[in-house]
């Protein structure tokens, strides 16, 4: 159904929940996508546990309004799992309110794929049980993400997280590689 634009202002749509930012200037919303992307070694993985546990605590982040304390997801498949561990235990020294708003995917270590059916539902189902805002997945490559990134492949892998909640009551923040032009790899 198409409409005339004047028309289309007076629809009422649920306000997006920010969970990173203010209304009119949302970083990140329930239900969105958010990609960050760089070289191997660039602190992706760092910057965004960083985040996690700003968000996760209520606390602003980089001068951006923080409106809740934040429930995320963690699926790390990269790396050994006591890498990860000391990684997460270091940042618990600081004041550590926020540890019982993160979970973390923790067998099989790995081993987490978007395209493995009965991994959506587990993850679904786990959102819902535990009221998760914010899955965090990484890398997108080794968590089913598309390989070459066709527009095809793309929407594909879409649709997997929309099984999930994307679009309505989970928000994914998606850690990627660059290709070798130094740009995000695939049609993102």
């Amino acid at each position: 159904l198409f409409l005339p634009a004047r028309e289309f202002l007076t629809i009422e749509y649920p306000e997006a929940e920010p969970l990173l930012g203010t209304p009119g200037e949302v970083i990140l919303a329930r239900g969105s996508l958010l990609i960050v992307y760089g070289e191997g070694g660039s602190a992706k993985s760092t910057w965004t546990l960083d985040g996690v546990a700003h968000l996760a605590a209520g606390r602003d982040w980089l001068g951006i309004e923080v409106p809740r304390p934040v429930r995320f997801c963690l699926i790390e498949n990269e790396g050994p799992p006591r890498l990860f561990r000391d990684k997460l235990e270091a940042k618990a020294t600081e004041p550590s309110d926020w540890l019982e708003n993160v979970h973390v995917y923790a067998n099989p270590w790995g081993g987490f794929a978007f395209t493995d059916p009965g991994a959506r539902e587990a993850l679904s189902a786990y959102c819902l049980e535990h009221k998760i805002d914010v899955v965090v997945a990484n890398p997108l490559f080794g968590v089913g993400g598309p390989g070459a990134g066709k527009p095809e492949e793309t929407q594909a892998f879409v649709e997997l997280l929309k099984e999930v909640g994307l679009e309505a009551n989970v928000a994914f923040w998606l850690l990627h590689h660059i290709n070798k032009l130094g740009q995000v790899s695939g049609d993102w």
